[in-house]
């Protein structure tokens, strides 16, 4: 039977001629070695809203962001019958988006007071950073500790841990502009205020320079899943949850998969 596991067993023969007591063989062993047995898997994984920080400054699209479809191969023992080990390697299809944005900053202020004169002068630096390019982003799960309990042939359950890697890269151009804003005080004794006379800025000074940058995100997190169909052999289809890292804090992301074992 193609789907018996591999088993030792030991056995014997009884010999009948007529109606003569039968004759027994001698006992005989036999013995497997454990093989193993990998799988091909697919499915789509929930991501987690703390690993989708663009490059700073650049905008984000609206709404939960699209699930990543990864590809992987798992290896554990041949066609097992109950409790067993696991190893997994998983891959996502590289995503990659534009990106765009700017942010302004206060560098620095400085205040003047002209000699003689009831008045105070207030320069204000501003520095507005543009960026302009290409994200992509690529993820890999390794899943060194997976163990798994076959109920039956056709029900397992599983729980383990993963190490998630997400590698991000931005590359464009970034754009530095600078500009100072001048705004003129006078002081006003009536009424013991500050009265704006004249607010002006000065011609911005800009310089560009290209964008390389590369980040990686690292995490540790347990999970478990539930499996149906044909859990030792062949095609089977899984349901798992994630406990992962969130902008919030730790939550639980789903993954919802498919298997071939052979």
């Amino acid at each position: 039977d193609p789907h018996w596991p591999k088993r030792p067993l030991r056995a014997r023969a009884e010999i009948v001629f007529d109606r003569e007591p039968p004759i027994r063989t001698n006992r005989a062993s036999v013995r497997f070695r454990p093989g193993l047995s990998p799988a091909l898997v697919a499915g789509w994984r929930a991501r987690a809203d703390g690993l989708q920080q663009s490059f700073p400054g650049t905008t984000q699209p609206a709404g939960a962001p699209a699930p990543d479809f990864l590809l992987g191969l798992t290896v554990s023992p041949f066609k097992p019958r109950r409790g067993h080990w696991q190893l997994e390697l998983w891959t996502g299809l590289p995503d990659e988006k534009t990106i765009e944005g700017s942010v302004q900053q206060l560098v620095h202020t400085d205040s003047i007071f002209p000699p003689g004169a009831n008045a105070v002068i207030v320069r204000d630096s501003f520095v507005t950073t543009a960026t302009m390019g290409t994200e992509r982003q690529s993820v890999v799960t390794l899943v060194p500790l997976h163990l798994r309990y076959n109920l039956t042939s056709f029900l397992a359950l599983g729980m383990g841990a993963e190490l998630h890697m997400q590698r991000t890269r931005t590359t464009g151009q970034q754009t530095l502009s600078g500009f100072v804003n001048q705004r003129y005080y006078i002081y006003d004794p009536t009424n013991d205020t500050w009265v704006l006379e004249s607010n002006q800025s000065g011609p911005p000074s800009t310089s560009s320079s290209p964008l390389d940058d590369s980040r990686q995100q690292w995490q540790l997190n347990p999970f478990a899943d539930v499996q149906v169909l044909s859990v030792r052999y062949g095609p089977a289809v899984g349901l798992r949850t994630i406990y992962q890292q969130t902008d919030e804090g730790r939550a639980w992301r789903w993954m919802l998969y498919g298997q071939w074992r052979f």
